[in-house]
């Protein structure tokens, strides 16, 4: 397999801008570990427009439109309202634009992102799907470390989701990680592996051809929820 030092990333290749960054082979963080099982959705980073703001202490902020797609009976597919729509309980697509604010000095940072839960509507169609039949609102935190000060193709994210409009005690909580992709060859894009809720950082795993939007392969985004 790819040799690890390969999975150092540029600056550039991250859209960061960050000074004396320590290197990859010098401290690796502890890996974060998730959920065992499949991760109740998973999203891609379509477009995406970013800047550094703040001379004394530089930020990335950033908006991005993500689609997404979540297994029935969580609070991004929410059963009920796919039956009531389509008939039975199938997967949602989701469309999502979001914002992040991080910052370069501590690679810690904030997000916020509306959704729209969608189906397909009648008639046969083959894009993706459009028609609306719930709203989301998911914020909370993220954290950029591993990628801007160690150059390790992850961070992790920590939220929860609510309903708009509706007052929620105690809106349902998920975890993380979202993967960046890296040449692991002249013709190969890849992912960081991720088996039974680990990181592997020493299998990285090729991104699917599903996994390109418009020719670029897409920042990934696997989220679980947790209680």
């Amino acid at each position: 397999m790819t040799p690890i030092r390969t999975l150092a990333l540029t600056a550039a290749l991250l859209g960061i801008v960050a000074s004396a960054a320590p290197v990859f082979a010098q401290t690796i963080p502890p890996l974060p570990t998730f959920p065992n099982g499949p991760p109740d959705a998973t999203f891609y980073e379509t477009p995406e427009n970013m800047r550094v703001i703040g001379k004394g202490r530089p930020r990335r902020v950033a908006q991005s439109a993500l689609i997404g797609f979540a297994n029935p009976g969580n609070a991004f597919c929410p059963a009920a309202e796919v039956t009531a729509a389509v008939g039975s309980a199938k997967p949602c697509t989701l469309n999502a634009l979001g914002e992040d604010d991080i910052s370069l000095v501590t690679g810690l940072g904030t997000f916020d992102a509306k959704l729209t839960i969608v189906v397909q509507e009648p008639g046969g169609a083959v894009d993706s799907p459009e028609a609306v039949i719930g709203r989301r609102r998911a914020s909370g935190r993220m954290d950029f470390v591993p990628a801007i000060f160690h150059q390790i193709p992850y961070g992790t994210i920590t939220g929860r989701v609510r309903t708009p409009g509706e007052d929620e005690e105690n809106p349902p909580r998920f975890v993380g990680v979202f993967r960046l992709p890296f040449g692991c060859s002249a013709t190969t894009a890849c992912y960081l592996g991720l088996a039974n809720g680990t990181l592997d950082l020493l299998n990285p795993v090729a991104v699917n051809a599903n996994e390109y939007a418009i020719g670029f392969p897409a920042v990934r985004f696997d989220l679980w929820f947790v209680q």
